[in-house]
Formats: C-alpha cells, structure tokens, sequence
C-alpha cells in the first residue's frame, strides 16, 4: 500500500493534463519572436527620433544572434560659398613714395645755389655749415623792443646753406624750400615784421630796396651801435634765399650779387 501522502499527491495530478515536449519547443519560440520585435521597435523609436551612436544586438535583452544596428548622424549641410560677380575689375593700390624719395624731389641742388664765380673777388667756398647770429630772425630779436621770435609763416620742406670765406670775412647763404605758396607768405612776413619793428636806442632796420632780382626780392639795411650790414632775400617760385655779408654795405654789389642768386635758384624750380 502507498502512504497517505503519496496517495494525495496522486489523486490531486491524477487529472492533470500534461504538454508534450514539441508544445513547450513551440511556447518557447513563440515568446522569443515576441520579444525580438520588441526590441526592434524600440531601436526604430530611437533612429527616428535622431539618436546617435550605436545600438548594439542589446545583449541585456537575452535575445541571440540579433545583429548590430548603427544610427547615423544627422548631416549637417554645406555652406555654399560667395558666387564673386564676372568682370569685377582688380583694383591694385599704387605704391606710395618713401620718405627717402620724398626727400630727394625736394631737395635743394647744389648748382641752385651761388657759386665761387658768383661771389666778389677773394671769397671762397668753405662749406654748408651757416649756422650764427646773422639771420633776419636773429636781428629781429637782437635790435627790436619786442622779444617775442620772428613768426615764420608756412612749412618748409627742404634747405641747403652754402658759406664763402676771405680771410677773417664771411658770406653766407641760405636756402628754403617752402610748401606751395609759402615762400611768398615768407617774403610777405620779413616785409610786416621789419616794418613793424620798434628798433632800440643805437640800433636801425629797414628796408631799402625791392623787385630787383628774381620773382620777388628785398633788400634790409640794419646797423647796431655804428655797424651796419645788408641782407639780400630773393624768392624763385617755392624757394627763397637768404644772404648775408659781414660788413657789406655796398647796395650796388649786393644787387648784383642778388641777380647772380635768382639765376641760380632757377636750377632747383620750374618757374623760370
């Protein structure tokens, strides 16, 4: 006889039905296919949807054999480039002067200014060093009340100075070249500044000739405490010259030296 509990348990299955091995196989299939799809429509939700990276046979889903599935990036378009219209015309920037070259159109030449041939008899050159107390500016300050300097008017652009010697005497010249019409300006401003000079006790400046030589020209007497000496001014278009000769008060070689002058300045400008 079977014991009590084998006779329960018997009597409890005795009418179960149990599934064959090729129903289990078939269950089992069809769960798998379930669960593939699955898997599949939720990589298309995420291609769609722009993900990026790569979605791999989603080993977490138990699922074998599924292949791997790789989401492109989104493509980002090309720029098209600037379309340059036909016969556009190329413009080439000229090449500005240097200052070197500047400097060499403006400057003074040496045959612009007086020669030995030029000067009285026993003068002879010795050099472009003019520097002294001989010049107009010079006399203003030294003979006139007021102190303030000389207003030079306009901007020059170039000057050359060309000296004579005979012995213990000098003879010296200078040169400027001036910006436009400043040349003029500058003759215009020896004229009003001598005129309107107030001279000190012993002391005299004045103008004594003009339009003897040159485009324009002025010749000034000064004198202090007894000496006196005369300053030539000769302007040729843009350049104006200025002379002086220690101890010369001779008007008459002093003309004669002013005509020498402006022919010379004809060198260096293109008004004559």
């Amino acid at each position: 006889m079977p014991d009590s509990v084998f006779e329960d348990l018997y009597r409890d299955t005795e009418q179960v039905h149990w599934a064959s091995t090729s129903e289990v196989q078939h269950r089992a299939r069809q769960l798998a296919r379930r669960r593939t799809l699955t898997v599949l429509a939720t990589a298309l939700v995420l291609l769609v949807g722009g993900g990026t990276g790569v979605l791999t046979a989603l080993a977490d889903s138990g699922t074998p054999n599924l292949p791997d599935v790789v989401a492109t990036a989104p493509v980002t378009p090309t720029a098209t480039p600037p379309v340059t219209p036909p016969n556009e015309p190329t413009i080439t920037p000229s090449r500005p002067a240097s200052d070197a070259e500047s400097r060499a159109d403006r400057a003074i030449p040496a045959a612009a200014m007086l020669q030995g041939s030029d000067v009285p008899s026993g003068f002879r050159p010795s050099g472009q060093d003019v520097d002294g107390d001989w010049t107009l500016n010079f006399l203003l300050s030294a003979l006139c009340e007021s102190k303030d300097p000389w207003p030079h008017p306009g901007r020059k652009i170039a000057e050359r100075g060309q000296s004579f010697t005979n012995g213990q005497r000098s003879l010296l010249q200078r040169v400027d070249r001036y910006a436009g019409q400043d040349a003029k300006r500058a003759l215009a401003a020896v004229r009003t500044n001598v005129n309107n000079c107030v001279a000190r006790d012993r002391a005299e400046i004045s103008i004594v000739g003009q339009g003897f030589a040159g485009e324009e020209s002025l010749l000034v007497y000064s004198e202090n405490e007894g000496l006196g000496n005369l300053l030539i001014f000769v302007r040729q278009g843009d350049l104006l010259a200025e002379i002086w000769r220690k101890d010369g008060t001779d008007r008459a070689d002093a003309l004669r030296l002013a005509d020498r002058a402006a022919a010379r300045l004809c060198v260096g400008t293109n008004v004559c």
